[in-house]
């Protein structure tokens, strides 16, 4: 019970980092401007001032200050103030929660904000097409990633954000949600969730923690003139371990955990084997090399090994140049 206890903690920390790291003071008052909750006043310095009939809020980034009640604090406690919540209900509040900002400009709230009951910074899809643009295409190249990867497991998603048009290598998660990638940002566009790609056999599992990740593997099995035929798992975020574990609870065959080597791949490794430890459950990022000082990820080990390749082709074209030059000499002599 106490162990238990002790993951469940861990677990709180780790989604408390993860959500302070991915989510600002400044984008849960954008979301409350958006739903008419306060007005933005001014922007003086780095402040940016907001009201309701009660209350002045200072906010930055990072913070904000309650003028009335004399207290202020990060993210976390703006929600639990503001939104009547205790912790936990804070972190569970914000675990799925996206204003979806990509574009700096959006943080002036001077220029933005215009007290619209519109919610401005929610994205909405327009269209979804194969993946065709060459900014898309180029970054997942030089990831490692190739065109024909993208086009067959992936989808172009466009889609709006505070009037704006913005667009990027999306996957579907199975709760209709999108994880979105480009150059600029990772969005998420609806809930969060695990996506699931299935394959032909229904024997094994491979699960991985990004969209990229999922990627460099396949890209890895066609650089080796192999096909997938597993079913994958993208996490999408260490925050929806639990998620896996209910939707995967039962599987009665084999799973490979292929997720990051830092500390939050390890914890949401650990965690996987544990709740699951009645199942046949392998780690295999040690033959990827995936750990601390090593690979970070999958793409990290993909984009080293396409390296080392041309680095070794070189080398041999070096050696059989040489080779031919010596060989040349002899028959001149």
């Amino acid at each position: 019970m106490n162990r238990r206890r002790g993951e469940s903690e861990d677990f709180l920390k780790l989604l408390k980092n993860q959500i302070e790291n991915r989510v600002s003071v400044m984008d849960y008052f954008i979301y409350l401007e958006n739903q008419g909750r306060v007005k933005f006043d001014r922007k003086t310095g780095h402040d940016f001032y907001f009201r309701t009939p009660d209350h002045k809020y200072s906010v930055t980034n990072s913070g904000y200050y309650d003028f009335k009640n004399s207290e202020g604090g990060g993210v976390i406690k703006a929600v639990m103030n503001i939104e009547n919540k205790s912790w936990r209900e804070a972190l569970e509040f914000l675990k799925d929660f996206s204003v979806h900002i990509e574009d700096n400009n959006i943080l002036k709230p001077e220029l933005k904000l215009s007290g619209s009951s519109e919610p401005k910074n929610q994205a909405k899809v327009i269209h979804s097409t194969i993946p065709n643009n060459d900014k898309l295409i180029s970054y997942f190249e030089k990831r490692g990633i190739s065109k024909d990867t993208l086009q067959q497991y992936t989808q172009q998603l466009h889609y709006i954000i505070g009037g704006k048009r913005y667009f990027g290598i999306a996957i579907e998660n199975i709760s209709g949600g999108h994880e979105v990638r480009n150059s600029l940002a990772k969005t998420k566009i609806g809930k969060s969730d695990i996506s699931v790609i299935k394959g032909r056999r229904e024997d094994e599992v491979i699960v991985f923690e990004g969209m990229t990740d999922m990627l460099s593997f396949i890209q890895l099995q066609k650089n080796n003139d192999q096909g997938n035929n597993r079913t994958l798992v993208c996490l999408n975020s260490v925050t929806n371990v639990d998620k896996f574990i209910n939707e995967f609870q039962n599987f009665p065959r084999q799973i490979f955990l292929c997720l990051d080597g830092d500390e939050a791949g390890d914890y949401a490794t650990e965690k996987i084997l544990n709740d699951l430890m009645k199942n046949n459950i392998k780690d295999i990022r040690p033959f990827y090399n995936l750990s601390k000082g090593e690979n970070n990820d999958l793409n990290d080990y993909l984009r080293n090994r396409l390296v080392a390749e041309k680095e070794n082709l070189v080398i041999q074209s070096v050696y059989q140049k040489e080779r031919s030059n010596e060989e040349g000499y002899k028959r001149s002599r």
